[in-house]
Formats: structure tokens, sequence, C-alpha cells
């Protein structure tokens, strides 16, 4: 970069190195705010729990929730495990990695 570029704001570098940010979505930031939601609400549930609990967490609706589930399982941040009382999302180690990763940008 050459000292006569502006350099990108902190906001613009985060965005640019999410992995969950998708600039096809109507509203991108609205998508990745509700997955990091997902994400950090498997986490305070112990890494595991029912998509039902993760919507009332959320104060959300199961439909509302489903396809940014899909997506992070798709990512590799969640993965479905089938029991027989249902089925029931958890936090991988790379979802793990992902909210320490966004804890340490943010200086928490």
């Amino acid at each position: 970069m050459s000292e006569h570029e502006e350099q990108p704001s902190a906001e613009e570098q985060t965005t640019a190195v999410d992995p969950l940010a998708t600039a096809d979505e109507p509203n991108p930031q609205a998508r990745r705010e509700m997955e990091v939601k997902i994400l950090n609400a498997l986490l305070q549930r112990g890494g595991a729990a029912p998509p039902v609990q993760l919507a009332v967490a959320l104060y959300a609706l199961p439909d509302e929730i489903s396809e940014p589930l899909e997506e992070l399982e798709e990512f590799g941040y969640i993965a479905r495990q089938e029991m027989k009382r249902g089925m029931y999302y958890e936090l991988t180690p790379k979802g793990h990695g992902y909210l320490r990763g966004r804890k340490s940008q943010e200086g928490v």
C-alpha cells in the first residue's frame, strides 16, 4: 500500500476478514449479526442446544434462524446432532475459535 492510499478502517478490516460476511445477501450485516448471536447463544448453553431453545433465547421464530443455522453448519462453525429426543446443534472447535477471535478483536 503506498503512503497516499487510505488504510481501511477497523470496521472494514473486520468485515473483510470475517468468514461469516457474505456479499450476496440482501442485508449481510443483519445475517452475520444473527449468526454471531446464534454462536453466542450456543456458547451460553454449554456449547449445544436444540433449535427451539436457540429461537427462544434470541426472541426469534424457528423459521427465522433455520437459514442462519444451515449456513453456520455449512461453514463448519456448528454441527447438527440427531438424538432420540430430537435434533440439537453444537459448537465445533472452529465455532469456538471464531468466537475467541471476535472477543480478542473487541478487546474483551
